[in-house]
């Protein structure tokens, strides 16, 4: 139960604090006194957007907080005895939610307030207009929406599948059409046979054999001063060995020496060897130049083919093709297993979507004989009512025997009929709104006392209804209160009447500004409150006398 709702810096309240009570509370006033924006406020609670303009003016922040006495509600035992929640509005964008004073998440203040606070408002007219909310309202009255929440999970969870599944097929039809060209470059660079240290050698030996000739010469001339020429240093080595060779045994250096120098002589001779061989090798085969400028040219050729700088990027090149033709065939065993757990998804997807349409043949039959019964108490006895199921439409998948949609095998409209021997029909195109609010009251009734010890907030419940009429909503707001806090802003006396706490909101202007008051009215004041409503500025004897006669029979009735 609300016991209290305190407001500030929202529209024309300053500073707001107004007590409530159990059973039905109703509060009355003025047009543009400020009574929605007390349903505004509660409804920022439930994780509304403030709208455009309530930040009052020159304010930096706004706040609503409410007090719930949870003494008789389900959540006593997980929350408490009681509970404060507070949402604070910034002009600068940034707001905050509060537990119990501790900061919390929009979420889990919005969470905590869907299980204390229910508002109805003009805009649920619309919805009853829109009948893809009719599904909604139909699988909350049977208790459904756990299992249609674990339907969708699983019904997005088969949409990814699916995609997945078909993201992999293009992938593979395109790897099959670029399986024989890609097994072709792969077969080209292997066969290449790429080193990456060959073309750094291929340029070095290129460029000696363009300058053979100068390379024979110089090696000649080497050769010949070393050993083959005339005074070539070998020959002078051989006399130098010769020489001490016979002095070698009147000393040891003489004979170290001659060791030494023969040992340089035999090292010349070995290089002298090499250089010739050298010279020979490069003077007898002269298609080398021509067999290197062929493997360079292919190198070249496969770099350009594939934008690469070097071979190194060559080989990179290769290892990526051959992971490219490894993955078409990888995707051969991800399809496979796609396509079992799509199965499994799809005969899961199945049972629950069967004991979905099971549940809500059940919930379809219950909710057309509870409305029924509540449309006969707010003053339509030959009311029809039906809920009509019909199979899925746009959007739907296939699913073995069963087409499916994202929130079940069916779709749901209601069917409505105020009058005897008028043919149901959908009731967004032929229901006034006096009917409207008073299907929705039914909705409410039926629904809510599956959830006893909600505040129920009303904003104008009297959109399009009067007299007698009126005060059978009336009524039955006051019965609601049997099993819930009712809170109802209103304009018709009739409804008024029948409430077991009036309040009276009115504006006035203190210090040059408008602010908002809101007070509880009792005895006299609540009849002339009501007469107001009645007769207008105008308030006779005659109209006091009325409504005297119209609390007096809500209080025997009570």
């Amino acid at each position: 139960m609300l016991v209290a709702l305190r407001i500030e810096n929202l529209a024309i309240i300053d500073e707001l604090t107004i007590s409530l009570h159990p059973g039905f509370n109703v509060l009355t006033g003025e047009t543009g006194v400020g009574k929605s924006i007390v349903v505004n406020a509660l409804n920022l609670l439930l994780g509304g957007k403030p709208p455009e303009g309530l930040l009052r003016t020159g304010a930096e922040e706004g706040s609503v907080e409410a007090l719930f006495d949870l003494s008789e509600s389900p959540l006593r035992e997980k929350v408490g005895e009681e509970v404060l929640l507070k949402r604070v509005i910034s002009s600068k964008g940034r707001g905050r939610a509060l537990i119990n004073g501790e900061l919390a998440t929009l979420q889990g203040l919005s969470s905590l307030a869907e299980g204390l606070l229910d508002i109805y408002g003009q805009q649920q007219h619309y919805l009853l207009r829109r009948p893809e909310q009719h599904l909604e309202l139909l699988d909350q009255f049977g208790a459904l929406l756990p299992l249609r929440r674990r339907y969708q999970d699983l019904f997005a969870q088969l949409r990814k599948i699916m995609g997945e599944l078909a993201e992999l097929e293009r992938r593979r039809a395109e790897a099959e059409q670029r399986r024989d060209f890609l097994t072709y470059q792969v077969r080209e660079l292997e066969e290449a046979s790429l080193d990456p240290e060959e073309e750094e050698r291929l340029l070095q030996e290129r460029q000696l054999l363009a300058k053979r000739q100068q390379v024979l010469e110089v090696l000649e001339g080497v050769e010949a001063s070393l050993y083959s020429g005339e005074g070539s240093i070998i020959e002078g080595l051989a006399g130098a060995v010769a020489a001490l060779g016979r002095i070698a045994s009147l000393d040891e250096a003489f004979s170290r020496w001659r060791s030494s120098l023969e040992e340089v002589r035999l090292l010349l001779e070995e290089l002298c060897r090499d250089m010739k061989g050298y010279a020979s090798r490069l003077d007898h085969d002269p298609g080398r130049l021509e067999e290197m400028e062929a493997r360079l040219a292919l190198i070249g050729r496969l770099k350009r083919k594939h934008g690469t700088k070097d071979v190194e990027g060559l080989l990179e090149v290769l290892k990526g093709l051959k992971a490219e033709l490894r993955s078409a065939e990888d995707l051969g065993g991800a399809i496979s297993e796609g396509r079992k757990r799509l199965r499994e998804v799809e005969g899961e997807l199945r049972e629950l979507a069967i004991r979905l349409s099971e549940g809500r043949a059940e919930a379809a039959e219950a909710l057309q004989r509870a409305m029924e019964e509540e449309l006969k108490g707010l003053g339509m006895p030959e009311a029809r009512f039906i809920v009509a199921l019909k199979p899925v439409g746009k959007e739907a998948l296939q699913v073995g025997d069963i087409s499916l949609g994202p929130r079940g095998a069916e779709e749901g409209e209601f069917l409505f009929s105020a009058n005897p021997g008028e043919e149901p029909k959908p009731l967004a195109s032929i229901a006034s709104g006096g009917e409207l609010s008073r299907v929705m009251l039914a909705l409410k009734g039926v629904s809510s006392r599956q959830r006893e010890g909600q505040t129920l907030v009303f904003d104008e419940i009297d959109a399009g209804i009067g007299g007698v009429a009126a005060e059978t909503v009336g009524q039955r707001l006051r019965e609601l209160a049997q099993f819930h806090q009712v809170i109802c802003v209103t304009h018709l006396p009739q409804i008024a009447s029948q409430a077991h706490h009036h309040l009276r909101v009115r504006k006035f202007v203190r210090e040059g500004r408008t602010v908002t008051a809101v007070e509880p009215l009792h005895g006299e004041e609540r009849k002339r409150e009501i007469a107001r409503m009645f007769a207008g500025t105008k308030v006779t004897e005659a109209t006091l006398k009325h409504v005297e006669q119209m609390l007096k029979g809500a209080g025997e009735r009570r």
